[in-house]
């Protein structure tokens, strides 16, 4: 009798067991698949890197890359990650959900260890980044740099003896791009590499700087506006002592 009842326990003890890894086999069935989906839509979306764009410094010494990490989701911003060696920086490029490609960048070597990186996206101003290969961080972000500039305006001094020109000229930092005036000025005929800057308040014309001599030494610029009345004010006057 015992005997017949451990054979009958032992068969339901294997029973058991069998179910319970039916219940397990099933649960790891269902469970995998969700867990591989996870993980293959986390490494593309967040962690797998594609490289944009490769740049080596004239004699090929320093090497800049450029990676997409991940893709962009739903419209929103690229992470991209300039990098150089084991350093690195990154970067958010909002291009309307656009896959990026490697016109979005542009990497101009100054010499064999300084560029200048330009990024692009269609929905940002321009970035540009300074990189110098022997520095500890050699990224730099949020410098101030020239991107160019125009004479919109010149004046002779009475008897011709100095001239001052007024230039307009771009820069950018970070995101951010913005103009001001620098007023050259020297000899007539010279280089001229003395300048007093002045930042706007507002939009501009030539017409908005009036020019007086004083002598071949002293001028005075006065910058004019008009008020909504339609009267002219001055709102701001710039002296230069070129005797200096």
């Amino acid at each position: 009798m015992n005997r017949g009842r451990d054979s009958k326990r032992e068969i339901e003890l294997v029973k058991a067991r069998t179910k319970f890894g039916c219940l397990i086999w099933s649960i790891i069935l269902v469970i995998l698949p969700i867990i591989l989906f996870i993980g293959v839509f986390s490494y593309e979306m967040y962690f797998k890197e594609k490289t944009l764009l490769v740049s080596h410094s004239p004699n090929e010494i320093h090497t800049i890359k450029i990676v997409e990490k991940g893709e962009p989701a739903f419209f929103g911003p690229s992470t991209v990650r300039i990098k150089y060696g084991r350093q690195y920086m990154e970067r958010s490029v909002a291009n309307d959900g656009k896959m990026l490609q490697d016109t979005n960048f542009v990497i101009h070597w100054e010499n064999e260890n300084e560029a200048t990186i330009t990024i692009d996206g269609e929905e940002q101003p321009t970035e540009m980044i300074q990189f110098h290969a022997e520095d500890p961080k050699p990224f730099k972000e949020n410098v101030e740099i020239n991107l160019g500039s125009f004479t919109f305006k010149t004046s002779e001094s009475p008897n011709l003896k100095n001239i001052i020109e007024l230039r307009e000229v771009s820069k950018t930092k970070g995101k951010s791009q913005y103009s001001t005036v620098q007023i050259f000025y020297g000899e007539q005929g010279s280089v001229l590499e003395r300048y007093k800057e002045y930042v706007p308040s507002d939009m501009y014309t030539p017409d908005n700087f009036k020019i007086h001599w004083q002598n071949d030494e002293q001028v005075k610029i006065e910058v004019v506006r008009e008020n909504d009345e339609g009267e002219t004010y001055i709102e701001d006057v710039i002296d230069i002592d070129l005797s200096r």
